[in-house]
């Protein structure tokens, strides 16, 4: 992976080094400059982010799984649950 101030030099290296230490938060904004710098699509940063009870890998491993398949497949689960949940 490149070097962040190389590929965006808008950003101060003090700010990058507070960043990548956990001193400072992005902004939703500084977050989308990055990822456009980096043509990464926005949405991609926050695809694995299991909300919830992390503890419970049973929920984790269901989401994982699930986030693999398309998002079509991910829908037609999704109804199935539902269908299960009101049984």
């Amino acid at each position: 992976m490149p070097d962040l101030q190389s590929v965006i030099p808008f950003v101060s290296h003090i700010c990058i080094g507070q960043l990548e230490r956990g001193e400072k938060n992005a902004t939703i904004e500084s977050i989308e400059k990055v990822c456009k710098a980096l043509a990464l699509p926005f949405e991609v940063l926050f695809e694995n982010i299991v909300t919830g009870d992390t503890k419970n890998d049973v929920a984790k491993e269901c989401y994982c799984l699930i986030t693999l398949r398309p998002e079509k497949e991910q829908k037609a689960i999704l109804e199935l649950i539902k269908k299960t949940d009101r049984v």
